[in-house]
């Protein structure tokens, strides 16, 4: 997705700072981080945020032919 990433160890002021915060996980998915320690963020949820929560639901639901082979169909009778 063109997007830079980097693997450090984050500081809180580092958090404050970014230009969008998002959490992710198996269940719910990519979720923006709307404020810190009850402080507003800049962004409640940015481009890169939503491409990548957008890519993760196409993923997940098989609309993403590339990903198709992570999911087990199930089927109710």
């Amino acid at each position: 997705m063109g997007a830079e990433v980097r693997i450090e160890p984050l500081l809180r002021s580092d958090l404050y700072a970014a230009d969008e915060v998002f959490l992710s996980g198996t269940a719910a998915g990519v979720v923006p981080v709307g404020s810190l320690d009850n402080r507003e963020l800049p962004s409640q949820e940015g481009e890169l945020t939503k491409t990548l929560a957008q890519a993760y639901r196409a993923a997940v639901y098989g609309e993403d032919a590339r990903y198709r082979h992570w999911l087990t169909p199930v089927h109710s009778s």
